[in-house]
């Protein structure tokens, strides 16, 4: 009956990418804003209470609408909820990226699977140190068919960025300028372009790594005044 922790070691999972994962929450009782709210959500669904998975730039939260229909935002790293207003001020959230369903909508299930390719991705990366290849553009192409105004769209982007800047070095050539007479490479110009242009239109937006830091700080100060305290 331990109660379960935030982890403050590993809270970014760049040095621990298997900190974000439930399966390792289960067996430290230390988890991030990946792994804490999507055991809690299992956990809902398993005694059937209504509970959305939330996102916002490099954060992870949960959803759930009270009896006259309002929403709460719970925050399963500090324990407590978070106005609308204060989520996108901190995590840099645009009104465009919430009417576009990219950040802070409560994702249905499939959806919720569906961000989860975001971590299989990351973790690949960190394993292989590829961003780009077949088992990569096949993960994206499936998660995007369930959650298209997703961060999925950024691994597309830089996935056709890297094929297209491979074959532009391979052929000798200096730059996208000279690609013109190249009716092909024009083709993955255009579709690696309007990816990026995609992102911007429905709001794409993070934060910088050290604010982020900051921010798990100052949690990380209060909590340890107020335990203090007690």
């Amino acid at each position: 009956f331990k109660p379960y922790q935030y982890d403050f070691e590993n809270f970014m999972s760049d040095s621990d990418l298997e900190s974000s994962l439930v399966s390792r929450l289960l067996k430290t009782k230390r988890g991030n804003c990946r792994s804490l709210p999507f055991l809690y959500k299992i956990l809902a669904n398993e005694v059937n209470v209504e509970a959305f998975i939330a996102i916002a730039p490099m954060h992870c939260y949960v959803k759930h609408r009270d009896e006259k229909g309002n929403w709460w935002n719970l925050e399963m790293t500090t324990g407590s909820f978070s106005r609308s207003s204060f989520i996108m001020e901190t995590f840099n959230v645009s009104e465009i990226a919430i009417e576009s369903g990219l950040f802070i909508k409560s994702l249905s299930d499939i959806e919720s699977v569906a961000y989860c390719i975001c971590d299989l991705l990351n973790y690949y990366e960190y394993k292989t140190g590829r961003y780009s290849d077949d088992f990569i553009r096949k993960c994206y192409s499936i998660g995007l068919q369930y959650y298209p105004n997703s961060q999925l769209q950024t691994n597309k982007g830089n996935d056709l960025k890297f094929r297209l800047d491979s074959k532009i070095i391979n052929m000798g050539l200096k730059g996208y300028r000279d690609i013109i007479n190249y009716p092909e490479l024009m083709r993955e110009f255009e579709a690696m372009d309007s990816t990026f242009q995609y992102l911007s239109k429905i709001g794409y937006s993070t934060i910088k790594p050290e604010d982020y830091e900051k921010m798990v700080n100052d949690i990380k100060v209060k909590q340890t005044k107020l335990n203090t305290e007690k």
